[in-house]
């Protein structure tokens, strides 16, 4: 079994991202090809994405922390994009169609909890933490007398988890760790 880590550059709001894609070997962790072993790793099929795409973020320097630390997760419907933090709530929703950000969508404050598909035989596949794609993401918020409710978007069609590095110096690195774990990011 290979994990794929997804690579093309993109611009997501006002962050443009690049990325290497690689195939890597899950039981050695080293890149793997089918063609020779001086050959690249070949990129999967746009038709093959993952169901989860991992990213991974070059943070140059830990005053950049802030503006690119708090998405973890993003998540992509039909007409939306939802930004996760490290804590599964959602910090902002973005109409793809626009690019614009919704300062008043319903789900802004709410935690993702998972996803949920009905089957064909009338059973229903729960998935946790994340959603998957295909699947309803499931987010929990509490109603003005304080007792949760369960909502839901409309299917997922991406899943993207984003790791993030930071480049410190040494003297720098306990008070960036402390940024970090403070903010949940």
């Amino acid at each position: 079994m290979s994990l794929y880590i997804a690579g093309r550059s993109r611009i997501l709001g006002r962050v443009t991202t690049r990325m290497r894609t690689q195939r890597l070997d899950e039981g050695t962790g080293f890149t793997r090809s089918k063609t020779s072993p001086s050959s690249p790793p070949r990129p999967p099929e746009p038709a093959a994405r993952p169901p989860v795409e991992v990213e991974l973020r070059d943070i140059r320097n830990s005053a950049a922390l802030a503006r690119h630390g708090q998405r973890a997760f993003e998540i992509w419907t039909k007409n939306r994009s939802y930004a996760l933090d490290a804590k599964f709530e959602c910090w902002e929703v973005v109409d793809l169609a626009t690019g614009a950000a919704d300062p008043n969508h319903a789900f802004l404050g709410c935690r993702m909890v998972g996803g949920q598909r009905r089957t064909e035989t009338g059973r229903t596949l729960l998935s946790f933490p994340l959603p998957t794609p295909g699947a309803e993401a499931v987010f929990q918020k509490f109603d003005a007398n304080g007792k949760m409710k369960m909502s839901i978007t409309s299917k997922v069609k991406r899943v993207i988890v984003y790791v993030h590095v930071v480049r410190v110096d040494v003297p720098e690195q306990e008070a960036v760790w402390g940024k970090i774990t403070r903010t949940g990011h």
